[in-house]
């Protein structure tokens, strides 16, 4: 409830009555109007300095406050990197622990999936079955020059001269050839 002496200020009454203005009430003199002035320029000052003082304050603790941030963030981040490098760790450890349970390579335990170590053991069996499928013996080639082992053994020089050289045994018939040693001497 305001009446023509209340004020309302910043949500808070004054209820200082207000004194009209006469002039008569004082006379101006200048020296105390001075003394006045000066005296507010040097409480102005004063005020300025506890400003510019309470801004530097003010400054450092945000700067103390981002610096805390970020070291704060530094230290985080460094957590997360350490966090990750154990995870890798970990991980690359149970593949070759899955590895070596299974009996694959370990230069193939890298290459397991999974997250659990029995995902991995399924993975690393699928790839030991490919290994072995892979690895299963096959008869080699057997060329002209390679009898192998299926050949007979009682295999006569004149015998493998006719496989080898397809027809004619005279080495010495068209002006060089092959001499197969003492047992055959050329004709």
């Amino acid at each position: 409830m305001a009446d023509e002496n209340t004020q309302v200020v910043g949500g808070v009454q004054d209820t200082t009555p207000e004194k009209p203005i006469d002039a008569t009430d004082e006379t101006f003199d200048p020296a105390r109007a001075m003394a006045l002035i000066n005296k507010l320029r040097e409480e102005n000052k004063a005020y300025k300095s506890k400003a510019k003082k309470a801004d530097e304050y003010e400054a450092a603790e945000t700067a103390r406050q981002q610096s805390e941030m970020t070291e704060a963030e530094k230290l985080r981040k460094e957590l997360e990197a350490t966090k990750a490098n154990l995870a890798k760790r970990e991980r690359e450890a149970m593949q070759r622990e899955v590895a070596a349970r299974v009996g694959i390579p370990s230069s193939l335990a890298s290459r397991l999936t999974g997250e659990t170590p029995e995902d991995m053991e399924m993975d690393a069996k699928t790839i030991l079955a490919e290994i072995q499928k892979a690895a299963k013996p096959t008869a080699p080639p057997v060329g002209a020059t390679n009898p192998g082992s299926g050949a007979s053994a009682t295999e006569t020089p004149a015998q493998k001269r006719e496989r080898l050289m397809g027809g004619s045994t005279d080495i010495f018939s068209h002006g060089g050839g092959i001499y197969w040693g003492p047992d055959q001497p050329p004709k």
